[in-house]
């Protein structure tokens, strides 16, 4: 009798008191609050009824340094790795800030951050995030994110909006230090 709910391919962060609203058919905002300090709770924001949520603002995380940078040849799009090392969650991210941005422009000029997850690579200074770009797009649209020193590549072809996908390497190299992408 009753309908059962799909699960989000990526869904907002945070761990107590969610709630969440839809401000049009297609866009919704949801919170988390409270929990322990760096919980990864935040103001969330999906633009496909629910399927994908990037966080806004207040998000609860730490950052001990940004691993790398990545800019779109047409110069609109920033995406930066952050990396937490061992506080709260241990949440490491990736965050976007394009100056125009069409998917929805409310957020032109704003940070948002578009995956967190814990990157396990052994590096000398522990994990280490690697983020390349698809050398034939002009606009940074597919992203590649390298979990280095392991055989880990996640990706992402809607410039870091749209669910990430996940690919292991580990038939070719076991340990990735770094990555170029081939048109």
């Amino acid at each position: 009798c009753c309908l059962e709910w799909d699960e989000s391919c990526k869904s907002p962060t945070g761990r107590l008191i969610m709630a969440a609203f839809y401000v049009s058919a297609d866009k919704a905002y949801a919170v988390a609050l409270f929990g322990a300090p760096y919980e990864e709770s935040a103001w969330s924001v999906s633009f496909d009824d629910g399927d994908t949520w990037n966080q806004l603002s207040l998000a609860n995380t730490y950052i001990d340094f940004l691993s790398d940078v990545a800019v779109s040849p047409d110069c609109n799009k920033t995406m930066l790795v952050s990396v937490n090392l061992e506080h709260g969650r241990g949440c490491d991210s990736v965050w976007l800030k394009a100056k125009t941005l069409p998917e929805a422009p409310e957020y032109s000029g704003q940070w948002l951050r578009t995956w967190c997850g814990q990157l396990t690579g052994v590096y000398p200074y522990g994990p280490h995030g690697l983020l390349r770009l698809a050398p034939e797009e002009t606009t940074g649209d597919t992203v590649y994110l390298v979990d280095r020193g392991t055989s880990t590549i996640y990706w992402n072809e809607l410039e870091t909006l749209a669910c990430w996908k996940k690919r292991s390497a580990t038939s070719i190299v076991n340990n990735i230090v770094d990555l170029a992408v081939k048109d």
